[in-house]
């Protein structure tokens, strides 16, 4: 094959080597224009010095970054009339590390065979991630050349593999026929031990068995102290037979992976209930992740010991609470009895409002003025501007001590929801005025899976201190919505200080008639708050939207049921916020109000 040969630099190049690649590595992974083409360059200035430590050096630095690689991989066969330019064949004897990883990319198969060959003849560790890209090339002789030879070196050394080769390998993975090299990787860490295979073929090596043991447990080792959480789940998945039950357990409890600290401590479980760890298993159960005490849990129950599992009938996780009441019916603890007396406990003082609590209105006492169906001007209009508010008070730093007993209350509160019945609704009323926010938020949303709560204690809380209260209240009220005072939504609209009340009032306003919801929408298109600016505006535009018809699709148009002034009113307001809504939107507006008779004359 004829190639066009660019002179290439005979000596070290001017400018420091590793800070020139690492610069252009930085280029590229901020998705500059052209930085492929300066990594390529740079790994090509490295190559052409001839220093065998800076060329490794260089390829660790693009080995971190798989994905980089693969661009590499691709970018230096772009062809020359696509930006790319001509690639010289690798020349004869050369064995320099950066020289033979590029030459392994080389559009020709034969300059790619031979680069593969050589980099076979040393391998190294720093060269492995090149040859797993290989296994995945479309010429068969490379594919089943580098195939058969990576299946050997796994084989011999599994120490030639690094987290980059694995990071490597599970991207290459993704490829149609990329799987060889991530399974070999599997085999190599999940392989029996020497005596176990021995056993089974009665052929034993002892020297060669024990060393590829050795090397295999000391590559697990390293894999599941990479810094990245696939690596980790790749080694663990395949090594876990390798881990003893304190290294599992240790895993299990300070992994900072989610999945990795489930699988560890089901492993961990598994084992303590096989050896009867009991105490191993007590301790995982005090562990601050929900997924590693489930596993616990799970365990104690396995091994008998039900009443261990039966104090963790007030925890945060309704999977554990689960679990401990199939504890407390193995004991015969009333675990009903036990979250009653926990929420009582932990009610205020002030005992829950005055009268009885009604199942089939939600109502609890005597009502006050915030139930009535009392109409008002809207104070959040530009004539009606809203009283001005207070500020949210600031939270006071719960103690760490206070903190695990609020968090059981919490767990209590949970626990009598999922198990209690209407007769437990006032014990969650007298929770509406309890200090800490979580409590309340979590005795509304009690209050809430009961059924229709009670209105007058719940309206109080749309002004809460606290933004998930709020929330909370403003959800559990949505519907009533059409029993509130317009003016007291409206007002709430109108808060100039905080987003949660403003959202408050305007969840409620939209489930009330179609006016309220456009008009609650169009003021608060302007809104200085982004995300609830954004979604008032989606929501006017679909509403102007629904309220059109259309000759091409055959839909029930919305009307909107406004008086004139009412639709004078809601063009006025799309009109001074055409910048958000758009002018064909307002327009369409005014079609539409025209046309049914409600614009303004």
């Amino acid at each position: 094959m004829n190639h066009h040969h660019p002179q290439q630099p005979t000596s070290a190049p001017t400018e420091d080597a590793l800070q020139r690649v690492r610069s252009a590595i930085a280029r590229a992974r901020a998705r500059e224009g052209g930085a492929v083409e300066e990594v390529i360059a740079a790994l090509a200035a490295v190559g052409a010095a001839g220093q065998a430590a800076e060329s490794l050096a260089a390829l660790r630095l693009l080995t971190a970054h798989p994905a980089l690689l693969l661009q590499v991989d691709v970018g230096y066969r772009r062809p020359p009339w696509n930006g790319g330019v001509l690639r010289p064949d690798l020349a004869a004897g050369e064995t320099d590390p950066a020289a033979l990883v590029l030459a392994a990319s080389h559009p020709s198969g034969r300059t790619r065979e031979q680069a593969v060959r050589r980099m076979l003849d040393r391998p190294l560790p720093e060269l492995l991630p090149f040859l797993v890209l290989r296994t995945s090339d479309w010429a068969r002789p490379i594919q089943r050349l580098t195939c058969m030879e990576l299946a050997l070196l796994l084989h011999e050394n599994p120490l030639l593999a690094t987290p980059a080769t694995v990071r490597t390998a599970l991207l290459v993975g993704r490829r149609r026929r990329g799987t060889f090299a991530k399974d070999q990787l599997f085999a190599a860490l999940a392989a029996p031990d020497g005596e176990v295979q021995a056993s089974r073929s009665q052929v034993w090596d002892g020297g060669a068995n024990r060393k590829r043991d050795q090397a295999r447990a000391t590559l697990a080792e390293r894999l599941l102290a990479a810094p990245e959480p696939a690596v980790r789940r790749f080694a663990l998945t395949a090594a876990v037979h390798r881990l003893r039950l304190r290294e599992l357990a240790a895993l299990a409890e300070t992994d900072r992976d989610r999945r990795i600290r489930a699988q560890a401590a089901e492993a961990a479980a598994r084992q303590a209930v096989w050896t009867d760890q009991g105490e191993l298993l007590r301790r995982l159960a005090r562990s601050r992740y929900p997924e590693v005490r489930i596993a616990a849990l799970i365990g104690l129950l396995r091994t008998g010991a039900a009443a261990d599992a039966v104090p963790h009938l007030d925890d945060s996780s309704a999977t554990i609470r689960a679990l401990a009441r199939t504890a407390a019916r193995r004991t015969g603890t009333d675990a009903l009895a036990y979250y009653r007396s926990a929420v009582r406990a932990g009610a205020p003082q002030d005992g829950p409002p005055d009268g009885p609590y009604d199942s089939a209105t939600g109502s609890a006492g005597a009502t006050d003025a915030a139930t009535g169906p009392a109409e008002a001007p809207h104070p959040a209009s530009p004539a009606h501007p809203a009283p001005p508010q207070t500020a949210a008070p600031t939270p006071v730093p719960t103690p760490p001590a206070d903190r695990a007993a609020l968090a059981k209350l919490v767990g209590a509160i949970e626990g009598l929801a999922e198990t209690g019945g209407q007769g437990d609704a006032p014990a969650f009323l007298a929770l509406l005025a309890h200090p800490a926010a979580p409590v309340r938020v979590h005795a509304l949303r009690a209050l809430r899976g009961l059924g229709p709560v009670p209105v007058s204690p719940v309206v109080e809380l749309l002004r809460d201190g606290s933004a998930a209260v709020v929330r909370e209240a403003a959800i559990a009220l949505a519907p009533h919505a059409e029993q509130l005072p317009a003016a007291l939504l409206w007002e709430l609209l109108g808060d100039p200080l905080r987003p949660a009340v403003r959202r408050a009032g305007y969840r409620l306003l939209y489930r009330r008639d179609r006016p309220a919801a456009l008009r609650a929408a169009l003021l608060l298109c302007a809104d200085p708050h982004p995300r609830l600016a954004a979604r008032a505006t989606t929501d006017a535009v679909t509403q102007i939207r629904l309220m059109a018809p259309h000759a091409w699709r055959a839909r029930q148009t919305v009307p909107l049921d406004a008086d004139p002034a009412q639709a004078a009113e809601l063009l006025a307001l799309a009109e001074q916020r055409s910048a958000e809504l758009t002018e064909p939107v307002v327009r369409l507006l005014s079609s539409v109000l025209h046309a049914a008779g409600d614009g303004p004359r």
